[in-house]
């Protein structure tokens, strides 16, 4: 009886073993599981800051890259050409110009359409905002004078909120009115130093040449 007694205790201690053993085994690989997808997750979220695509973008370019990993590489429509694009012009590298330009493109990029050129919808955040109406200053010639209608004309393809993109564009002081009279500031708008943070490094590199009439597109 002893024996008997000893050895169903050490069939039972072995069973439980081997539970131990599976349990343990599923927890890593459920761990493992976890990890992966979290590591999945920062990579998708690291390339929506790096080029401006919203999750499912993101995510199916790395989807396809696993898919096609002779292509890993190859952009898979323009607008990861235009993404792959940013990235390298974020690199060491480029120079201040050029990083300035990818981030101003990054930045707006989600708040228009496929074009680039309808406003989906106006950031509330405020250097948002600073940048989607420093690309909106391209749309008028330098030194031109505009009657209110001609600011409405060239806004209302872009929103339908004219009349809020046309006071923000002066209060910001990208543009000047006089007597029913718009036209373009003459000089870069001197920004205190509480607020300058929330303009675009584009604003400094870019807009006093188109100021002066150079003519330069963004990016």
């Amino acid at each position: 009886m002893k024996g008997s007694r000893f050895s169903s205790r050490n069939a039972f201690t072995a069973h439980a073993h081997v539970r131990l053993r599976f349990m343990l085994g599923m927890t890593q690989t459920v761990r493992c599981d976890m990890t992966r997808d979290q590591d999945f997750k920062r990579l998708v979220r690291a390339r929506m800051r790096e080029t401006g695509e919203n999750y499912t973008l993101a995510r199916s370019h790395f989807e396809n890259a696993s898919r096609n990993p002779a292509r890993n590489d190859a952009p898979h429509d323009e607008a990861s050409a235009d993404a792959s694009a940013d990235v390298r012009s974020s690199t060491a590298g480029a120079t201040a110009h050029e990083r300035a330009a990818a981030q101003q493109r990054r930045t707006i990029r989600p708040f228009f359409d496929a074009e680039g050129r309808r406003l989906l919808s106006i950031p509330t955040k405020r250097s948002t905002r600073m940048a989607v109406l420093l690309d909106l200053v391209r749309h008028f010639e330098p030194h031109r004078e505009y009657t209110e209608a001609e600011v409405g004309a060239v806004l209302a393809p872009v929103h339908e909120d004219v009349a809020y993109l046309r006071r923000e564009l002066v209060n910001v002081g990208y543009r000047t009115r006089s007597a029913g009279i718009y036209r373009l500031a003459e000089r870069v708008p001197e920004r205190d130093v509480r607020w300058a943070h929330e303009f675009p490094e584009w604003e400094r590199l870019w807009l006093p040449a188109y100021l002066a009439g150079a003519g330069v597109n963004p990016g």
